[in-house]
């Protein structure tokens, strides 16, 4: 008996087959390749300026910053630089829990507070390593102090900002967004 389709079809029908079969694993692969550029991304940059501060600030300060984390989750390194910053006094700098807009409780600090040395009057660049002894919370905003891998999971889904603040801008004279 000979078959009505023909070859084209055969092949066809063949092929949907075996990408209905193998779609499963296929979309798995791709959602573990998502999962884990997401969860396991270890390098976050920003810039810094008075624009992306909640609300605005107009500044001439500009800054940047990066924020390494080590394979084992268990520290950051970073490096902020600033310049041009308005205020006369650097009061502080720290990295908050918070998404773009907002404000947000800080979570810990780069210069001027819980531990670290005295923010110096820029142009600087100040290198540092952050640990979960560092981790302030925000405990009202649901981490507590110490949970250090709830801030690297806000971190990595891009719930997390730095700033700077000054006595001229005491709210914040520059920030950026983690990304």
């Amino acid at each position: 008996m000979k078959s009505r389709l023909s070859p084209a079809i055969r092949r066809t029908v063949a092929l949907a087959a075996f990408v209905t079969a193998c779609a499963p694993v296929l979309l798995n692969a791709q959602e573990q390749e998502r999962s884990s550029q997401h969860h396991g991304r270890r390098t976050f940059f920003t810039l810094l300026n008075g624009v992306s501060e909640a609300p605005s600030v107009s500044s001439t300060g500009r800054g940047s910053f990066l924020l390494v984390i080590d394979r084992n989750d268990d520290e950051m390194q970073f490096t902020l630089g600033y310049s041009r910053l308005e205020g006369a006094t650097v009061t502080q700098a720290h990295v908050h829990f918070g998404q773009p807009n907002t404000v947000g409780g800080v979570s810990f600090f780069l210069c001027g507070g819980g531990g670290k040395p005295p923010c110096p009057l820029g142009p600087v660049t100040i290198t540092g390593t952050v640990v979960p002894a560092d981790v302030l919370g925000p405990a009202n905003q649901g981490i507590a102090a110490g949970e250090f891998g709830e801030i690297l999971a806000a971190i990595r889904n891009g719930d997390a900002y730095v700033n700077v603040h000054t006595d001229k801008h005491p709210g914040g004279e520059i920030r950026g967004h983690l990304r």
